[in-house]
């Protein structure tokens, strides 16, 4: 099966979901988007979840804009070129999926905008190809990649990977005129076994350092560096912040004897996005909802029913919008909630102030729903009442 997808002139491809197939052996990319506008936004809300993707002549996953994209515990091998490929993508989730052994590069992130790659394991990429840069140089082996973060790709996170048996780990460049990546954070994953870096930050003009604090290297000593005379992991390249680093595989420790950090993994558990179906949805304008939760992960649909104005004419009979408020029948239950307002995620951890960004469900008029991802301890069922308006 092979699946390469075109929105026609002006259309729009939005809440498109492709799960468990097997894409194998095809003589272009497995799962692929092309020839879109992306700058109309006219591709996004897909769903690319549980597919076997390999050995195909092209990139295994190759996304083109707008985004969000929620590319899900897929497994990626032995393609042609790329692992995964996003470009001009905002907002994307690419989470719990094992990229292994494709020809160029693990992830490549070609200007792509807040999104969040984690969970992921990354390993045997070892092309010897050269990735070349703005200002001349080339980078040997650069296609050899886990994650190639390059172009204006800003304010991404990078989380909870397993980067192992590549060329280079991490790599950050740019190849042609414009922004430099900026922004970015990469932290908590394992970065071992990485033959030339386990991060190489090529920006050269200017440098630009990149923040790879908490991570681990392979080693309790560190990565190697010449300012890090102990270290015996990875090894990182100039302009990359690594201290402090974890000392341990699952970065429950951090070895700084000079820092005062004290290190909670708390927020680096949270934004998970393998996400179960709603089982039951009440539609619009209905005189009550009921939204059945189950245990883990579940998505609903804000604020159609929190809103009086574009598609609803029902209110909720609630004294406020409080995240607590709303919430009240399951709110013992509710680990974690996000949702992506278009320009950044969201997040609302119960009892945690430095992992929480909103209290209050949006109030403001939209003409698009926001998808809320919860996690549920125990499933429960949110049953509220409706006043007519």
């Amino acid at each position: 099966m092979e699946s390469m997808l075109e929105p026609a002139s002006n259309n729009v491809i939005s809440q498109l979901t492709i799960e468990y197939n097997e894409i194998i052996g095809n003589d272009n990319k497995g799962i692929g988007f092309w020839k879109v506008d992306w700058e109309a936004g006219n591709l996004h809300d897909v769903t690319i979840r549980g597919n076997t993707i390999s050995d195909n002549l092209n990139t295994g996953i190759s996304t083109y804009g707008a985004g969000p994209y929620f590319i899900i515990d897929n497994i990626v091998t032995g393609n042609a070129g790329n692992g995964i490929s996003i470009k001009y993508d905002d907002g994307d989730i690419i989470s719990g999926n094992t990229v292994t052994g494709n020809d160029a590069m693990g992830i490549n992130m070609h200007q792509v905008t807040n999104t969040i790659v984690e969970d992921n394991t990354v390993s045997g990429h070892v092309s010897e190809e050269v990735v070349t840069t703005f200002w001349g140089g080339s980078i040997v082996a650069g296609k050899g990649s886990a994650i190639y973060v390059h172009e204006a790709s800003q304010n991404n996170i990078i989380r909870l990977n397993d980067l192992t048996a590549n060329k280079i780990g991490i790599l950050i460049s740019r190849e042609s005129e414009g922004d430099d990546p900026s922004g970015n954070s990469i932290y908590n994953n394992g970065i071992t076994g990485n033959t030339v870096n386990g991060i190489l930050n090529a920006l050269v003009d200017p440098a630009t350092p990149v923040d790879a604090e908490n991570n681990y290297w392979g080693a309790a000593s560190g990565p190697a560096h010449a300012t890090n005379l102990d270290g015996t992991g990875d090894t990182v390249s100039d302009n990359v912040d690594f201290d402090p680093w974890c000392s341990d595989s699952a970065c429950t420790a951090i070895a700084d004897e000079a820092s005062t950090i004290s290190y909670s993994s708390t927020w680096a558990s949270t934004v998970k996005a393998a996400l179960d179906w709603l089982f039951e949805r009440s539609p619009h304008d209905t005189e009550g909802i009921d939204i059945y939760l189950t245990q883990g992960w579940n998505t609903f649909k804000m604020p159609w029913f929190v809103l009086t104005g574009t598609d609803q004419v029902n209110g909720l009979d609630v004294a406020d919008y409080n995240v607590e408020t709303v919430l009240a029948d399951v709110y013992s239950q509710v680990s974690y909630l996000a949702y992506y307002n278009g320009i950044e995620w969201q997040t609302y951890v119960p009892n945690d102030p430095a992992a929480t960004t909103f209290t209050e469900f949006p109030t403001t008029a939209t003409q698009e729903d926001f998808d809320f991802h919860i996690y549920m301890g125990e499933g429960a069922r949110l049953t509220i009442p409706t006043i007519i308006t």
